[in-house]
This record gives C-alpha cells, sequence and structure tokens, in this order.
C-alpha cells in the first residue's frame, strides 16, 4: 500500500483490519496527535465502537487519560488493566462508554518521531481485563512495532496532518440514548 501510494488514513485502517483479524477478542486503534501536541484524534480503528470514538473525539493527553492520553503524555507504554477501576480512566462517562461496549481492558504505545515527539498512539482493546498480560501482548508488541515505522514514515513535521473521523451511528440506533 505504502508502495502504490495509498493515504495515511487507509493504510492505519486496513492494519488495524488485519490485527484485529488475527486476533477476534481484540479492537486495535491509531489516534493521531493534533498539531497543538495536546489532543490525539481518532485516525484508524474499523472495529472500535462509534460511541467510543465520539467520546474521545478529542481527547486530551495528560498523566490520567485512560491508556492513550497517558501514554503520549508520558511518553511510554501505558497499560490500563481493568477499565472498570483503574485510575487512569478519567471520568465515569468514559468508563461507562468503555464498559457499555466491552472495552474492559486496554494498553497504548506512543508513536513517537526521530526528534522525540508523539506523533500518536496505537491502542489495543481487550473485552476481559485477565486477557490484556497472555500471549497476546507478544502480538501487540510485534503490532506496535509496525505502526511506528509506519507513522515515522508518513507523520514526518512536512507531512503531518490531523486526520479527524466522524463515524456513523449504527443502522437503527440513531438518536438512541
Amino acid at each position: 500500500m505504502i508502495a502504490g501510494g495509498a493515504s495515511l488514513a487507509d493504510i492505519l485502517t486496513n492494519l488495524c483490519a488485519a490485527i484485529d483479524a488475527q486476533s477476534p477478542g481484540i479492537i486495535s486503534s491509531v489516534l493521531l496527535m493534533d498539531p497543538d501536541g495536546q489532543r490525539l484524534w481518532p485516525a484508524a480503528g474499523p472495529r472500535v465502537p462509534s460511541d467510543w470514538t465520539r467520546a474521545i473525539s478529542p481527547l486530551m493527553i495528560g498523566p490520567e487519560m485512560g491508556s492513550c492520553g497517558t501514554a503520549a503524555f508520558r511518553k511510554e507504554r501505558v497499560i490500563v488493566s481493568d477499565i472498570a477501576s483503574d485510575p487512569l480512566v478519567p471520568t465515569a462517562q468514559l468508563r461507562d462508554i468503555a464498559l457499555a461496549h466491552g472495552l474492559r481492558a486496554s494498553w497504548s504505545q506512543p508513536l513517537i518521531s526521530k526528534d522525540n515527539e508523539v506523533l500518536g498512539t496505537f491502542a489495543m482493546y481487550y473485552g476481559a481485563p485477565d486477557r490484556i498480560n497472555t500471549r497476546w501482548d507478544q502480538l501487540a508488541k510485534f503490532n506496535a512495532a509496525d505502526v511506528q515505522r509506519v507513522a515515522r514514515l508518513y507523520l514526518a513535521p512536512e507531512n503531518r496532518t490531523v486526520v479527524i473521523s466522524h463515524p456513523k451511528a449504527a443502522a437503527g440506533r440513531e438518536g438512541a440514548q
């Protein structure tokens, strides 16, 4: 896809779809850093529930902003082993939305440029807290390295653009609360 000139959004979406296909119990996503360096925007994650995408659009970075916002802030991998009880989940509203969609645990790896700037995050969500530290961890390390490589190639300062996704509501759920 890269050699064929595909867009960054298409590459990241296809990468997440490939990861998700390998691991049915995992949902992967990529968030990209806003040029202001303070917010992350969803860029890819074809299986991420649209309510969750809306809830984190944008996601401020900080010391207690879930796995992605905290990973971007700390510039290191962050694990939220149980979304229901972890203090890194910043609000009850976000916790409730995640749990309502079966998102029970997550980890996030920041995507760091050669100049040590955060370009975004790569995350995996799990449907059960006990799955986060199992054999899936090896898959996660491999896939994070792939996303990092793509990010460094495409998100050089001269190429940086924010991709904003506005997911549509699921059929038959429009306006449902």
